[in-house]
């Protein structure tokens, strides 16, 4: 009985090794795949949603997330009334998605929610909550948050090969909104001056 053990342990083991090795390797290339195939998904639906919607209902949600940004400064003290408030803000169908972020020069196209929550930032990319919302406008200053390096999901890995005069987009119900790169900086997490929001530009840093 030992030695028929010892001999299918012996024929199987190394098989079962790049088996196992295999599927490792595997693994973050098929999970980036299918993080990706949801995320065009995602982007269809919120895109078909939107084209169902009529001028006047997406003319008065933006309106309201224009007049949300002039009413509320930079809250880095958020309450539950104010996130109740903050979450309905292009809501429009219930799914938490603001709109989505493509970058060209680095193949991103990917989805932008409400918040920062690692539920959000495992499969997405997060708007700041206590910020300008991103419908645009002199004096707002937007901030979007990705990972990047995550063995699940590719999202902001690409980042650095960004260079400044390089352009992204940003799609917001029927508003496609197109930025140029002027500066690239790193960012201690405690510095938040670099968060005030200039009079004259809009601004959307990562």
């Amino acid at each position: 009985m030992k030695n028929w053990i010892k001999k299918y342990v012996a024929k199987f083991a190394m098989p079962l090794v790049f088996l196992i090795g295999f599927l490792l390797l595997a693994y973050p290339s098929f999970s980036d795949y299918w993080n990706s195939f949801h995320q065009s998904q995602a982007i269809m639906s919120y895109s078909k949603s939107v084209s169902k919607m009529s001028k006047k209902d997406y003319s008065d949600i933006l309106t309201k997330a224009h007049q949300y940004n002039t009413t509320h400064p930079i809250n880095w003290n958020f309450s539950d009334t104010d996130r109740r408030e903050y979450n309905q803000q292009l809501n429009f169908n219930s799914s938490g998605s603001m709109g989505y972020i493509e970058i060209p020069k680095i193949n991103v196209k990917l989805s932008i929610f409400h918040g920062t929550d690692d539920s959000v930032l495992q499969t997405s990319i997060g708007h700041l909550e206590g910020i300008s919302l991103p419908v645009g406008g002199l004096g707002t200053h937007t901030v979007l948050s990705g990972h990047r390096g995550l063995p699940s999901a590719k999202l902001f890995s690409d980042l650095d090969k960004l260079r400044e005069d390089d352009t992204f987009t940003l799609h917001v119900l029927n508003e496609t909104m197109t930025y140029q790169v002027d500066q690239i900086r790193v960012v201690e997490p405690t510095d938040l001056s670099t968060l005030t929001a200039d009079p004259i530009k809009t601004t959307v840093p990562w």
